[in-house]
């Protein structure tokens, strides 16, 4: 992981790199003769003495998606370097150029029966590479199979105890993931150290993590994430997490629903809105409308979206913002897809798409919501994140991997579960998905949801008039009364209005400080 900056005094050229997957961040803005660069973008506004308005598109992207895709960020004419990209810098003029891609390398096979042996080989070679420290090092566990086998794997190259780090939430059946991480701790007999997050200890921890999130994004595990990553820093220094696992060998529900393509696409035209009408729920309903979609981006966005750019549309005072933020996302999906599979999304069969959806991800989802998400709140608290899975030999391997060997059936990650069948319990291997999430949609209906509505009613955020106000009113009063749950939504917009409120707040620092120069 890396992200660096090389001045050639001889040739008069900068060299910008950022790391291949995007662990690390890197910011750059054109400003009249200037060009500006850094790892945060707080750092670039104090460079610019203001703050730059936000540019609508990215704004209503952030809501769709809970991230802004590379290169554009929320900021107008502030941009992220894409992963695995360098910015070339001569004579003013400034140039991209990617430099690697996940399925460029075309690597070699053992027979099926081996590939399970070989995955376990290459992540325990990636897992010793990330061992490498001066410093005490743990694990993230959340009893998941991704970040399990990481401590599986850590375990046969360490001789001490490794410490374990989880959290879980009050009022969750089996403390939400905490169970299953105490049965791994166990089983590894590791140091094991966890936390139970309450609903206060949620609301205090807001400014925090607002204050880590430049360029926000809106996954609801920013928050644990911070948290657990305060609980490791008592103890470490250093620490190992799972991320990559489900975009490398096929975890997300998504993946799945694509496996069910092509008979979804035999319903008939005229039974379709039935089908969708008779839906319980809106992400039932979300899901159903993607197998409509004509082209593999646009399932991929109803699939991997907070909710569908219908339901979005009654949040914006501008409809048509939410329109152009989901054709850009679409065309930005198209590209990407293109490259991984030039014949065509549909391909002669389901297995280029699959590979190709699990590539987007990689180049989206990944470096733009998942890896900031880690690498802020770590770094908020001066813990370094390290990904094993992450090690381009082992991404390049992997995804070179037939799809069947990803998702198989209802299945999702079907080789590593072959693989972690030697080194982990079956109940931790079998069971199913669960996200790291808090329990949002049952503390929203208490005093959360009404603390909520207070701040995004006496937020800054309302003098833009993005929102109907009227329709956040409503969902909240829906999502209390159980009608439906309202809560990604409602936390998304929550969290922009803490975001922004936070913005408002530094800009006036900068106007202070210009002033103070001047004086």
């Amino acid at each position: 992981m890396f992200a660096f900056a090389l001045w050639d005094e001889t040739n008069g050229l900068l060299l910008l790199a950022r790391d291949r997957l995007g662990i690390k961040p890197l910011y750059y803005t054109v400003h009249g003769d200037r060009l500006l660069f850094a790892s945060e973008i707080w750092a670039l506004l104090r460079g610019l003495g203001q703050t730059p308005v936000l540019d609508p598109v990215a704004l209503a992207q952030l809501f769709l998606v809970q991230y802004v895709p590379s290169p554009l960020t929320i900021m107008s004419k502030i941009y992220k370097l894409p992963a695995g990209t360098v910015a070339i810098v001569r004579s003013g003029k400034l140039e991209l150029r990617p430099y690697w891609r996940p399925h460029a390398a075309t690597p070699s096979y053992p027979p099926d029966s081996d590939l399970a042996r070989a995955l376990l080989e290459r992540l325990d070679d990636s897992v010793a590479s990330h061992l490498v420290s001066d410093v005490p090092l743990g694990a993230f566990l959340s009893g998941g199979l991704d970040s399990s086998m990481i401590v599986a794997s850590m375990r046969r190259r360490v001789d001490t105890p490794v410490h374990t780090f989880a959290v879980g939430f009050e009022g969750m059946a089996g403390e939400g993931e905490l169970e299953h991480a105490r049965r791994v701790a166990s089983v590894m007999r590791t140091t094991h150290h966890e936390l139970v997050v309450t609903e206060p200890n949620f609301i205090d921890a807001l400014p925090r993590m607002v204050a880590a999130l430049d360029d926000p994004v809106l996954d609801p595990a920013l928050v644990p994430t911070l948290l657990v990553s305060r609980l490791a820093r008592r103890e470490v220094t250093v620490v190992l997490t799972g991320e990559g696992g489900d975009e490398l060998f096929g975890g997300y529900r998504r993946y799945r629903l694509q496996r069910w393509n092509r008979v979804m696409r035999l319903v008939p035209d005229a039974v379709r809105p039935l089908l969708t009408v008779l839906a319980r729920s809106w992400r039932v309903r979300q899901a159903l409308e993607a197998y409509w979609q004509n082209s593999p981006s646009g399932r991929h966005l109803g699939w991997a979206a907070t909710a569908s750019p219908s339901l979005m549309r009654q949040l914006w005072e501008e409809p048509d913002q939410v329109d152009r933020a989901a054709a850009g996302l679409r065309e930005g999906f198209d590209r990407l897809l293109a490259e991984r599979n030039p014949e065509g999304g549909e391909g002669p069969s389901d297995e280029q798409t699959l590979n190709a959806m699990l590539d987007l991800d990689m180049r989206t989802w990944l470096p733009d919501d998942l890896l900031v998400k880690v690498d802020r709140m770590a770094m908020a608290v001066s813990l370094e994140a390290r990904v094993p899975y992450l090690d381009h030999q082992l991404v390049e391997w992997a995804s070179a991997l037939p799809a069947t060997m990803k998702v198989r059936g209802g299945t999702g990650k079907y080789l590593l579960k072959q693989a972690a069948m030697d080194r982990l319990p079956a109940s931790i291997v079998r069971r199913p998905k669960q996200g790291f999430e808090p329990p949002l949609a049952r503390w929203l209906r208490g005093e959360m949801g009404r603390r909520a509505l207070d701040d995004i009613n006496g937020s800054a955020v309302g003098q833009l008039g993005l929102w109907n106000g009227r329709t956040i009113t409503q969902w909240f009063s829906a999502h209390r009364r159980g009608e439906d749950d309202y809560s990604l939504l409602l936390w998304g917009v929550w969290l922009f209005a803490l975001w922004y409120d936070h913005l408002v707040a530094f800009g006036r620092t900068l106007t202070g400080q210009e002033e103070g120069d001047r004086e």
